[in-house]
């Protein structure tokens, strides 16, 4: 008797821990790396756009070329994915911005401001393609002509381009865009494209590998939220095994 009951407290142990296990389960999908073109097989932080929970950065690889959504960058429109550099250690995209590139082709200059980094309480972007300061002016006539300047016309603004500030930049409002610039004969003209360095969170790494979801709570603090799953099955043969043994020990 005393076996029997040293046997049901170890089975008993054992599957309640079982359920233990079981309960830590994420309702999250299985994110499986998936296959995006040219760019090879990419996975978390990326997420195909047709399963949502399973990272933080969608991208749409059905679309050519592929498109991703960046949290708060410039607009809410999507980026064109030129290239995607993968590896368990480090993540980094270029980019085509096409909020920049429509104000540049339009010559809508007066909403061109400084660049700004896409923002995420999960992420962090670095900027690695080099900034280039530009001042950003009313048209100013022949003044090409006293300074050895490189400038652009864009709508009512000129943008000029000098290694030294000149004398007038006192008077004109400096932005600045990443250095992806292609330079002719009588000045430049500017591309909408940059590359980013990708890190998430250690804590956000750490949730999605527990199958969990990054969140913040009420008070913006980090919140890893994990869905538990709870099998009825396992609870309910707890019981009768709990039952057998009990008629078959007495």
């Amino acid at each position: 008797m005393a076996f029997g009951s040293v046997f049901v407290f170890f089975l008993l142990t054992n599957l309640l821990l079982l359920h233990s296990a079981e309960e830590e389960k994420s309702t999250r999908p299985n994110c499986p790396s998936f296959p995006c073109g040219k760019f090879g097989t990419i996975g978390f932080p990326f997420n195909n756009v047709s399963y949502p929970s399973c990272g933080l950065l969608p991208v749409n690889c059905d679309e050519t070329p592929p498109k991703i959504q960046l949290p708060l960058g410039l607009s809410g429109k999507p980026y064109e994915v030129i290239n995607i550099s993968y590896t368990n250690f480090t993540q980094s995209i270029r980019i085509k911005d096409f909020s920049l590139l429509e104000f540049l082709n339009t010559s809508e200059c007066q909403y061109l401001i400084n660049f700004t980094l896409p923002y995420s309480p999960f992420i962090s972007f670095k900027l690695t393609t080099p900034n280039l300061t530009l001042f950003k002016c009313n048209r100013i006539p022949n003044i090409t002509s006293t300074f050895d300047l490189k400038y652009m016309s864009c709508g009512e603004y000129d943008l000029y381009y000098n290694n030294s500030k000149p004398a007038f930049a006192s008077l004109c409002p400096i932005i600045q865009l990443p250095e992806k610039w292609h330079a002719i004969k009588y000045g430049f003209k500017l591309a909408a494209e940059y590359d980013l360095k990708i890190h998430v969170s250690d804590a956000c790494s750490s949730c999605y590998s527990r199958g969990g979801l990054c969140e913040l709570g009420k008070e913006g603090n980090f919140n890893c939220s994990i869905t538990p799953i709870t099998e009825k099955g396992i609870d309910i043969r707890i019981t009768q095994i709990f039952l057998v043994l009990q008629l078959h020990i007495y």
